[in-house]
């Protein structure tokens, strides 16, 4: 499978502000949704210097940044952030001290030409985070909740907190529709999708599910569930502990997986779902964990993307969040 390794540059962001996600802009510079720090950073790449910090409260001593700018209230847990036309979009978890839903996330709109708050929008669903687009809509995956039952030594679905699709018209920044994904007791892990794909074609999202090795497929047009917690797509054991990380596509109608409990990256055809399709007969390894399923340690592969551009070698790179590596798979070579 041609996967290889290679060490993790750091990139500099204010101390503390645990950054869970981020949007790569073409002018060399990113946003940063900064989930502990209740703020979002625009840092420089080229630099490595943070130009600018949005914040829900004036800051208690240096950010590190050149500019500080605060927009009162406007933040509780980022978890992700677009910037779509000038407009940046900015996800909100909305947890208490526990990590537990206060209720409904919520979406910030800051209007990055002029630097002012646009607009809040509260989600239909808890646990805000994914955005993404799909034609001429915003998509928000509303996760929804799991819980630890510490006594019994095992997670289970909150049933208080289904998972559901938010949609978007950037137009007039509101919601526009919800796509209601139900739990089911068929399959009691089904739950908590913490990523969001759509495919090239935006015809579906794909989500990775949070406790288990699967995925719900949706269709986008329909505003309907293909594959719910009744049916989900498969990769591994769905009575077993796993976790979908992130998902991407390539231009041949393939899905790759990032599978973190097992280390693998299992591959799928968007179309029909079939898995492990010609050439590919197993799960790309991606880490110990895979190579050796009998180990107690994994490295935790969390994110995927293609090489885009002419070049030879490796295309599909994956970072293993728990070693801090990256590691790469030639799949052109493959699929020839």
């Amino acid at each position: 499978t041609a996967v290889g390794y290679g060490e993790l540059n750091p990139v500099a962001v204010p101390t503390g502000s645990d950054p869970v996600s981020f949007d790569l802009l073409d002018n060399g510079k990113a946003y940063t949704a900064n989930l502990i720090g209740q703020s979002v950073s625009l840092i420089n790449l080229e630099t490595n210097e943070c130009e600018l910090i949005y914040l829900k409260e004036p800051p208690s001593g240096n950010t590190g940044c050149n500019e500080n700018i605060v927009f009162d209230g406007a933040f509780e847990d980022p978890s992700d952030v677009k910037l779509i036309g000038n407009k940046l979009y900015v996800t909100n978890n909305n947890f208490d001290e526990f990590f537990y839903p206060k209720g409904n996330g919520f979406i910030t709109i800051i209007d990055t030409d002029s630097n002012q708050l646009d607009t809040v929008i509260e989600s239909d669903g808890a646990n805000s985070g994914s955005i993404r687009v799909a034609g001429n809509d915003v998509l928000v995956l509303n996760t929804g909740n799991f819980i630890f039952d510490a006594q019994a030594n095992e997670f289970q679905c909150d049933s208080n907190f289904p998972p559901s699709i938010t949609i978007i018209d950037p137009d007039t920044e509101t919601v526009k529709d919800t796509i209601e994904i139900p739990l089911s007791s068929m399959n009691p892990l089904a739950c908590a999708p913490g990523v969001m794909a759509i495919t090239p074609d935006s015809k579906f999202a794909f989500l990775g599910l949070g406790l288990v090795g699967g995925m719900f497929k949706i269709d986008i047009e329909n505003r309907s569930v293909i594959n719910g917690a009744s049916n989900p797509v498969a990769f591994t054991d769905l009575s077993g502990l796993n976790s979908v990380t992130d998902i991407t596509f390539n231009n041949q109608g393939l899905g790759f997986a990032a599978l973190f409990n097992s280390d693998q990256i299992a591959v799928f055809k968007t179309d029909n779902n079939e898995i492990d399709p010609f050439p590919f007969v197993e799960p790309l390894p991606a880490g110990t964990k895979a190579i050796h399923p009998g180990s107690e340690f994994f490295d935790g592969v969390q994110f995927l993307d293609f090489r885009k551009g002419n070049f030879s070698g490796p295309d599909l790179y994956f970072i293993t969040t728990i070693s801090s590596k990256l590691g790469s798979a030639d799949i052109g070579l493959l699929t020839q």
